[in-house]
This record gives C-alpha cells, sequence and structure tokens, in this order.
C-alpha cells in the first residue's frame, strides 16, 4: 500500500487570503461589480460580502449576461477549458477591459491545445497573470477592447 501526501486543489472560494490576493492582482476593488458563478459561487460571495465587497453577485451559468456590464467575472473552481468556452458562450457579462479570475483545472496548463492560457485569446481575452500555489493555477486575464486609444486606418 502506498500513501500519498498529494491533496487535490481545493477551490479558490474556499481560501480567502488566495481570493484576496487574486483580486488584487486583478486590481479589483471593493466598489467593483463582480459576477461569480459556478459550484464554488456562493462560498466565493459570501466571503466576498463579509470581505467588503458588496457589489460581489451569485450569477447562474445561463444568465451572466443579464444586467449590467461587470468589472469581473470570477470562476473560483477548477474549471476545464470546455467549461469555460461553455460558460463564455452564454456571455460573460464584462465590460470592455473587465477582469476574469478563474482557477483552471490542474490537467488545463499544460501548453497544450486544451491549456486555458492559450484558448483565452481566442475567447476575446488577454492573460495578464498567473498565480499558481497550494496546488491550483489562477489565471487573470482582461476583456479584449479595453477602450484605449484606436488607430486609425
Amino acid at each position: 500500500m502506498s500513501i500519498h501526501t498529494f491533496q487535490p486543489a481545493s477551490p479558490l472560494a474556499a481560501d480567502g487570503a488566495a481570493l484576496a490576493q487574486a483580486l488584487r492582482r486583478a486590481m479589483v476593488g471593493k466598489d467593483s461589480l463582480i459576477r461569480v458563478t459556478g459550484p464554488a459561487a456562493l462560498t466565493a460571495v459570501l466571503w466576498l460580502a463579509r470581505s467588503g465587497y458588496q457589489r460581489a453577485v451569485l450569477t447562474a451559468g445561463s444568465t451572466v449576461r443579464s444586467g449590467e456590464p461587470a468589472d469581473a467575472l470570477l470562476i473560483p473552481q477548477p474549471c476545464s477549458c470546455e467549461q469555460l468556452r461553455a460558460m463564455l458562450a452564454h456571455g460573460d457579462g464584462l465590460r470592455a477591459g473587465g477582469m476574469l479570475i478563474v482557477q483552471i483545472a490542474k490537467a488545463q496548463a499544460d501548453g497544450g491545445p486544451d491549456d486555458t492560457a492559450v484558448a483565452l485569446p481566442a475567447l476575446g481575452f488577454d492573460v495578464c497573470g498567473k498565480l499558481a500555489e497550494k496546488g491550483r493555477t489562477v489565471l487573470i486575464a482582461r476583456r479584449a477592447g479595453s477602450g484605449g486609444v484606436e488607430k486609425a486606418a
């Protein structure tokens, strides 16, 4: 019998310090409208509310497009590239320049075709950062079309 000390990645939502670090890295403030979706969303929304993020809202995957465009979309549990594509196909509800914070599934960070960081540009996001600790990987990406100075044709 062999004993392994490896523990599977816990959801980002279950680690307040890591969640706070991801929000700081993404420059998401306490006055930002944050949509939170996925199975661990309720845990994250409760932590956000207790921590002063009063505009954090729980959003079902099929309704992320409704209402005011968000400043950030948070997916605080391991998410495969395929799951992320499906969520974003319903509309991400993010404003141009809004931030996506997503914990990716372990197998999705290998540089292959299903690597979420590789797929994000095709989904309209520019990867800004990556946090890897405690067995989990979190990607931070900005929604393309941030409203910067446009080049004349």
